[in-house]
């Protein structure tokens, strides 16, 4: 048992749940608990087979955690979640959390699926990135999964409403090795910076493939008729057409 006091001071790091945003709020919830061993008291369901002092420990533990969790949340989420039972047991908040926001009941799913639909490249690489990577947490959250094909169809659409980008999009999603196994073809995502939106958001575990060789890569890239330059200062994407002798 650790009896070490919260580092209340970190709490921050923590997002505030409002409803739309649970798989990101418990992944930093579950390891700032972690980090002052109350995870445990949170997800595991206590036994009355414990002697006074574990008991002690087990109710002071609870009421810490609960105060952790009440203190990341909006007033509607607290409404939604709080009532006589959670309010003093941190295993049944935590459990009434998951149940709220992370069941596969169609308001929960619909809520996720239309969050995705909404969200499009606003011309910051760097912010699509970081923003479908939230949103695959909440897609995983509520058991959507989303076949490799149409998810590459996805994220290459989203970006194929930027003038800027169209003609590299196209280049791309009639590409069937890309589209299959985009994770497979394109390793280093330093070679096309606007694969790395791809690279950087599909975590999908599979078989190990065979790397390609950096010649095969090369000749890939020159037989292409669209050359993509990233421009450092602000992380726009560039597309130069050339010719190809």
């Amino acid at each position: 048992m650790n009896e070490k006091p919260l580092k209340i001071k970190e709490i921050s790091n923590i997002p505030i749940l409002d409803g739309t945003n649970y798989g990101y709020w418990k992944m930093r919830m579950k390891i700032y608990l972690r980090s002052g061993d109350l995870l445990d008291i949170c997800e595991k369901f206590r036994t009355n087979e414990a002697s006074t002092s574990s008991s002690n420990w087990w109710t002071k533990a609870s009421f810490d955690s609960i105060n952790v969790v009440t203190s990341r949340i909006t007033e509607r989420v607290f409404r939604e979640i709080i009532n006589s039972e959670t309010i003093k047991n941190s295993h049944l908040l935590w459990s009434k959390t998951s149940e709220q926001y992370a069941s596969q009941r169609a308001v929960n799913r619909g809520r996720v699926w239309m969050n995705w639909q909404r969200c499009f490249f606003d011309g910051n690489l760097q912010n699509y990135v970081d923003n479908f990577r939230k949103l695959m947490m909440e897609l995983d959250a509520v058991s959507i999964v989303i076949p490799n094909e149409l998810l590459s169809y996805l994220l290459l659409g989203k970006l194929g409403g930027n003038p800027h980008l169209s003609q590299f999009v196209e280049t791309l999603i009639f590409n069937e090795d890309i589209i299959e196994k985009p994770l497979e073809y394109y390793p280093d995502p330093r070679i096309f910076p606007a694969t790395k939106v791809i690279v950087a958001t599909l975590k999908i575990k599979r078989r190990p493939a065979p790397q390609l060789s950096s010649l095969n890569m090369t000749n890939r890239i020159r037989s292409s008729s669209t050359v993509v330059k990233e421009n450092t200062t602000d992380d726009a994407l560039h597309i130069k057409k050339r010719s190809v002798g």
